[in-house]
């Protein structure tokens, strides 16, 4: 489900801005990745993902502009959290959404490259410890996945659980989504097992945005 920004009066009598959203396509280790950023709105992220798993996003709105050069620096970022690499995206505006699924975005955003979490330690974490069902929920509607780590996050019973609101099938013969999910999990395991990361991270005075 695509969550758009919310389209801005420009006052009374005015008709409303509408967002000028601007997507780039680029290749990673595990198959093409779009990025769409709202130019109208501090360059906020609208959504990013696999155009596998997003194939009707990148289509849904005729007034996209696709864009070759984009945000060069954050394509860079998201191809090297895609392969292990500890990236903080913390400096990044996300899409809007409800405070609980604000909150599980942030809380999902500070798992350590490595690690994983729980959904019921997720809630907890976002300040609702008995609202497990609706973080996993939260994580399973993730507009920006990689930004927001949502494969970081795992059942209670330890399986790894779905990734891209699917369980089981998908495209690819690993294991489908969440044959994609274990492997960007092993490959952040890898990197912190011999300390092989680095931190980028984008800040006022030296932004990694572009």
């Amino acid at each position: 489900m695509i969550e758009r920004p919310a389209r801005t009066s420009t006052g009374a009598g005015r008709k409303a801005t509408a967002p000028r959203v601007e997507c780039r396509i680029f290749p990673t280790d595990d198959g093409e990745f779009f990025i769409a950023l709202d130019r109208t709105d501090g360059d906020r992220l609208v959504e990013c993902g696999w155009t596998e798993l997003r194939t009707t996003a990148i289509h849904a709105s005729t007034d996209w502009i696709a864009h070759r050069q984009l945000a060069p620096a954050l394509v860079e970022r998201i191809r090297a959290a895609i392969v292990g690499e500890a990236i903080d995206f913390t400096d990044l505006l996300l899409p809007p959404a409800s405070p609980f699924f604000d909150a599980c975005r942030r809380a999902a955003q500070a798992i350590p490259a490595g690690t994983t979490l729980t959904y019921g330690a997720l809630a907890d974490r976002a300040g609702s410890p008995a609202a497990s069902r609706a973080a996993g929920q939260a994580m399973r509607r993730n507009p920006v996945p990689i930004v927001v780590p949502c494969h970081r996050d795992v059942a209670a019973s330890g399986a790894i659980g779905g990734f891209a609101g699917s369980w089981s099938a998908g495209w690819g013969e690993e294991g489908g989504f969440t044959g994609l999910k274990a492997r960007l999990l092993a490959r952040e395991a890898a990197r912190a097992a011999t300390g092989n990361r680095r931190l980028i991270r984008g800040d006022a005075a030296h932004p990694a945005l572009f």
